[in-house]
C-alpha cells in the first residue's frame, strides 16, 4: 500500500470511491498513510441490505485517464473474507492503473 500512496502523492493523482459490501473499508485503506489526503477526495457508502445480498455479487470499477476496467467478482468468504477480497481488488486495479 505504501507504493500506491507514494506513486499517487507523487503523480499528483486524485481517488475517490463508492462502496458497498466493503463498509468504507477501501476509504480507511486508502486514507491509513499520513499525507493521503494530498489524493484522497473522499467516498460514498451504499449499505442497504438489499443491494448488499441481491446477487452476492461485486463490480469493481477503475475510471482513470489511462484505463478503464470493470472486474466483475463473487466470492465465497464469510462477511469479513468478502470485505477484504473486495478492497484487495479494488487495491489490485487501482495499482494497475497508477503504473
Amino acid at each position: 500500500m505504501l507504493s500506491l500512496h507514494t506513486a499517487l502523492r507523487r503523480k499528483k493523482l486524485t481517488v475517490a470511491v463508492a462502496e458497498s459490501c466493503s463498509g468504507g473499508l477501501l476509504g480507511a485503506v486508502l486514507t491509513e498513510a499520513s499525507g493521503s489526503s494530498d489524493y484522497f477526495r473522499g467516498g460514498m457508502e451504499v449499505y442497504s441490505d438489499e443491494a448488499k445480498t441481491a446477487l452476492g455479487l461485486v463490480y469493481v470499477a477503475i475510471d482513470a485517464p489511462k484505463r478503464q476496467t470493470v472486474r466483475k467478482s463473487q466470492f465465497a468468504f464469510d462477511r469479513a473474507g468478502n470485505r477484504l477480497a473486495s478492497v484487495g481488488v479494488a487495491l489490485d486495479l487501482l495499482a494497475e492503473a497508477v503504473r
